[in-house]
C-alpha cells in the first residue's frame, strides 16, 4: 500500500462523512476479493448502489486511470475519481469531478466542496424532482445521489 499524502487522506474522510450524513454507507479502502481492486471510500446503500470513489491528487496515466475504472466496473461498481487538477488526465477518460485546490482545513471543515466539473456521462433509470441540498447553488448543477438527497434514484455511468 502507498503512502497517502494528508490532503488525500482528509479528502477521502470527508466523502464517507458526506455520504454518511446523506443516509448512505461508507467504507474506507474497500478491497476486492481477489485483490485486483482497492476503492478510496465504497458508498453503497440498500438498492445496491455502489459507488467506488477514488481520490487522484497525484500523476497518473489515462491508461491506468481507465484500467483501473474498467477493474471496478467488473466488480458491479459505478467508478467516480475526484482530482483538484484541471489538468488531471482522467478528465474525460473516466467519470469524474473536479474540485477546487484547497489547503488542508478547507477539507476538514464543513464548509462546501464546490464540484467545477463532473462526468462524462451518466445514464438514469428514475428522476425525481431535485431537492434544494449543499450540492446545488447557482453555480452548480449537481447529480446528486438516490432518495435520501433527492434527485437520482439509480443510474450507471459509462
Amino acid at each position: 500500500m502507498t503512502l497517502e499524502s494528508p490532503r488525500h487522506k482528509t479528502l477521502k474522510e470527508r466523502i464517507a462523512r458526506a455520504a454518511e450524513d446523506a443516509g448512505f454507507t461508507a467504507e474506507l479502502e474497500a478491497c476486492a476479493p481477489d485483490g485486483r481492486r482497492r476503492t478510496d471510500v465504497l458508498v453503497h446503500d440498500e438498492n445496491d448502489l455502489q459507488l467506488g470513489c477514488k481520490i487522484q491528487l497525484s500523476y497518473a496515466t489515462a491508461q491506468a486511470m481507465v484500467k483501473r475504472s474498467d477493474i471496478a466496473r467488473s466488480d458491479g461498481l459505478s467508478p467516480l475519481w475526484t482530482t483538484d487538477d484541471t489538468s488531471a488526465l482522467l478528465i474525460e477518460r473516466t467519470p469524474w469531478a473536479r474540485i477546487d485546490r484547497l489547503l488542508l482545513e478547507a477539507f476538514s471543515s464543513s464548509n462546501l466542496l464546490w464540484v467545477r466539473g463532473s462526468v462524462k456521462d451518466a445514464e438514469a433509470e428514475e428522476v425525481r424532482q431535485p431537492q434544494p441540498s449543499a450540492l446545488s447553488g447557482p453555480r452548480v448543477r449537481a447529480l446528486q445521489l438516490p432518495a435520501s438527497t433527492g434527485c437520482v434514484a439509480r443510474g450507471r455511468w459509462r
